[in-house]
C-alpha cells in the first residue's frame, strides 16, 4: 500500500502524539493531560493537538500540565479516540505499553517513536573525569514498556540491558541502558 503524503504526515503526527501521551500523559479519568515543562516538546505537542486532532488546549491550574478538550474528527475528543484506538487509555504509568501498531511500522518510523520517548523520559549521561562509561538510557515505572522499547531498539541493531530498582521509599522502576551511546549513530 502506497501512501500518499499527507497520510504519511498523518501517520506521523499519530506517532509523535503516541510517543508523548506514553511519557507525559495522564491517560484516564475521563481527560488526556500532558505534563512537560515550557519548550520545544511542549510546543510541538500543543500544535499537534490542534492540527491534529482538533481539540483545544485548556490550561491546568499547574503551569506545566494541558488538558485536551473539546471535539475532534466526529464529535469526540480527539485525543481520547486516539488513546482507546491504540489501548492506550485508562493505562497507569505502570500499565502503559507500546501500542501493537508501533511495532508494523517500518523502521524510519519506529526511530521517530523512539526518538520522542527517548526525548521525554530519557537521558544521556557522560561523566565527568576518567570514572564511568558514557551511555544513554530510559526509565519508567512499566516494566513491560521498557521491554517493549528494548525491543524495538533490537530491530534496530541497538543492544542495551534492562535493569530494576526499588528505592526505598516508592515505587519500583525499570530502565535501559545502552553502552556505549555510539551504537545509536
Amino acid at each position: 500500500v502506497t501512501l500518499t503524503e499527507s497520510q504519511v504526515k498523518a501517520l506521523e503526527e499519530e506517532i509523535k502524539l503516541l510517543a508523548y501521551f506514553i511519557t507525559e500523559g495522564s491517560l484516564s479519568r475521563g481527560n488526556a493531560a500532558f505534563s512537560q515543562a515550557p519548550g520545544p516538546r511542549l510546543s510541538e505537542f500543543e500544535n499537534l493537538c490542534r492540527e491534529y486532532l482538533g481539540g483545544r488546549i485548556v490550561k491546568a491550574s499547574d503551569v506545566y500540565t494541558i488538558l485536551i478538550r473539546g471535539t475532534g474528527r466526529r464529535g469526540e475528543n480527539g485525543a481520547l479516540e486516539l488513546l482507546r484506538r491504540n489501548g492506550l487509555y485508562g493505562k497507569t504509568s505502570s500499565e502503559k505499553r507500546v501500542p501493537p501498531a508501533i511495532f508494523e511500522l517500518p523502521n524510519d518510523q519506529v526511530r521517530l517513536f523512539l526518538n520522542r520517548l527517548f526525548a521525554c523520559d530519557g537521558w544521556f549521561y557522560v561523566p565527568s573525569g576518567s570514572g564511568g562509561s558514557a551511555h544513554v538510557g530510559y526509565v519508567s515505572t512499566s516494566e513491560g514498556l521498557v521491554r517493549d522499547i528494548q525491543h524495538l531498539l533490537l530491530r534496530l541493531g541497538i543492544h542495551g540491558r534492562i535493569r530494576t530498582r526499588l528505592p526505598r521509599k516508592g515505587r519500583r522502576y525499570w530502565f535501559t541502558f545502552i553502552y556505549p551511546f555510539w551504537k545509536l549513530f
